[in-house]
């Protein structure tokens, strides 16, 4: 866009007061650092995170440290670790520091404590504008950094409620509807049943999504409004609103003042992401149940998680470690996506290409996918390598992982994730 400079914080480093000259066009920042930890967090790249908080000293390591942790869904530990560089105290010394700050938060929205997560963007934001608007020699409503602006004022989410959870039963199970779509091959969802302020609603059991979202219908029947629109955009641009369910029941776990995300045109179900999941301390999926349990499942899974996020932890995904014609790459993990095993390419088909135009659901979204047809030797987490059939989707923009995982795949497998301990199995 013409008039408006993107610039990353190492080039704040070598700005002079004669470079730049705003004169009122806005100014947009990446909080970005020249080691590329932050990018190493979001594509889930956890040896580049080890070596950095290994090899490094200063602000580098003690990121990395927290990403890693982080990545490993030990959010206590993570947060102990970017204390020491002054997350709150000194958020306007350095970009380290903010990043700290940036970090702190995404933890606190992970866990979903939504004030705790509001309070500290809105100081960090607060600190960061002003150092980086004086570095810029611009005045603070000409400048954006693109971290804060899903949200553009946090000061509404203050006082939102505190979350508690309850637990009956150390160990239960629940039973899974496992659905397919007429017409379409090898496609098909987990729905489960979630009382949420007392009324029962049909819900898309979805790794591939970070909290709970409702349709607007089932937030009308529940009795649950917004707090606050536009808090984030979900489903690739769609507006959405925020709002606390103030009794969930998943099973023998209750949780009181749930972050609830309500989207009153897509997705047509609501979905109960790894947000709600995470309380359920470790869960196992096989056939059409699934199973949690508070100690774990012993030995059936010893491989650690890797979950790649943003920094602020607006976004977060489940990754499964795999290996294609013996080459490793993540699979994004997404049992809200009815398909099995999806490979991303950005563009258009190659004119020799034999393709479709598929109109389908995911997780209850409507959508017209150009596709193709194809074999890859894999091998899929823990499960045995082999010749495997796949759709190439040709997306008209780039994505952060090569191959997904949906529930049709999934279906056919063990799926573990044990939130408590850090542990991730596909079996």
């Amino acid at each position: 866009m013409k008039g408006i400079k993107v610039l990353s914080v190492t080039a704040l480093a070598v700005i002079t007061s004669g470079l730049l000259q705003a004169q009122g066009a806005p100014q947009v920042v990446n909080l970005s650092d020249a080691l590329g930890v932050m990018k190493a967090s979001w594509t889930g790249d956890q040896t580049k995170l080890a070596y950095v908080a290994g090899s490094m000293s200063g602000g580098p390591d003690v990121l990395a440290k927290a990403l890693y942790q982080r990545s490993l869904y030990k959010l206590d530990e993570s947060s102990m670790t970017v204390a020491a560089c002054g997350a709150l105290a000194e958020l306007g010394k350095s970009s380290a520091n903010s990043q700290c700050g940036l970090i702190l938060a995404g933890n606190k929205l992970l866990s979903n404590d939504i004030a705790g997560w509001a309070k500290i963007m809105d100081a960090n934001r607060s600190a960061a504008y002003a150092q980086y608007a004086q570095a810029l020699h611009v005045s603070t409503s000409d400048l954006h950094i693109r971290e804060y602006e899903p949200v553009a004022d946090f000061k509404p989410y203050f006082d939102f409620p505190a979350i508690s959870v309850t637990r009956d039963a150390e160990n239960f199970t629940l039973p899974l509807d496992w659905t397919t779509f007429r017409g379409h091959d090898k496609s098909g969802i987990w729905m489960v049943w979630v009382m949420v302020n007392g009324k029962r609603i049909h819900a898309v059991l979805d790794t591939g999504t970070a909290g709970v979202v409702l349709t607007q219908a089932d937030a009308d029947s529940t009795g649950i409004d917004h707090i606050h629109k536009e808090w984030i955009k979900i489903n690739q641009g769609t507006p959405s609103k925020l709002g606390v369910a103030k009794e969930m029941d998943l099973g023998a776990v209750h949780i009181k003042n749930m972050p609830v995300v309500i989207s009153d045109t897509s997705p047509k179900f609501s979905l109960i992401g790894i947000n709600a999941l995470q309380y359920l301390d470790a869960i196992q999926i096989a056939d059409a149940t699934l199973t949690s349990n508070t100690g774990g499942f012993g030995g059936a899974c010893a491989t650690p998680m890797t979950m790649a996020s943003w920094i602020d932890g607006l976004d977060n995904a489940l990754l499964v470690q795999g290996k294609v014609a013996n080459k490793p790459f993540p699979f994004f993990l997404d049992t809200g996506d009815a398909w099995g095993v999806s490979r991303n390419i950005f563009g258009t088909p190659p004119a020799d290409a034999s393709t479709q135009t598929v109109s389908m659901q995911e997780a209850g979204v409507d959508g017209q996918t150009i596709t193709s047809d194809a074999q890859e030797m894999m091998q899929i987490g823990e499960a045995s390598p082999a010749n495997q059939e796949l759709r190439i989707l040709y997306n008209d923009h780039h994505t952060r992982f090569r191959y997904d995982i949906g529930a049709f795949y999934v279906h056919s497998h063990k799926l573990v994730i044990d939130f408590k301990q850090g542990l991730l199995c596909l079996k």
